[in-house]
């Protein structure tokens, strides 16, 4: 379990990375009224992919520890719910100019941030190291 550990330790970081060009390039899209492209709906499948991957890895790490503490729980809750964000959200502007999508998808992947730092903090110890 300590190598899945590791993995899923090793993905958070990809996950920072595409989401900060994510931020970076949704609020340059917003900003200069640009038309939301297919690199920016693959920016934001390969983020909500990248999580996808962390819960299916998480959910093997839960599984294969096989306790459920309070802590495990609330971060499984929190990333559940964060994932449903991302996958749900950005849908319901799918047909909207490129100026709103890049607003809308940017307050979706700040808000998901938001709940994964915050399911972060909810472990015990210092998980912000590799």
């Amino acid at each position: 379990m300590a190598t899945v550990l590791t993995i899923h330790s090793l993905v958070r970081w990809l996950f920072v990375l595409l989401a900060a060009a994510v931020i970076v390039k949704f609020a340059i899209g917003w900003l200069q009224n640009k038309s939301f492209t297919p690199l920016d709906r693959g920016l934001l499948a390969g983020l909500t992919g990248t999580v996808d991957l962390q819960l299916v890895i998480g959910l093997i790490l839960l599984i294969g520890y096989g306790t459920y503490t309070r802590h495990q729980l609330e971060h499984t809750f929190t990333m559940i719910l964060a994932l449903l964000l991302l996958h749900i959200m950005p849908r319901r502007w799918k047909e909207s100019p490129g100026a709103i999508r890049f607003r809308n998808n940017l307050a979706v992947v700040i808000v998901a941030l938001i709940l994964i730092v915050l399911g972060v903090v909810v472990l015990p110890g210092n998980r912000w190291a590799i």
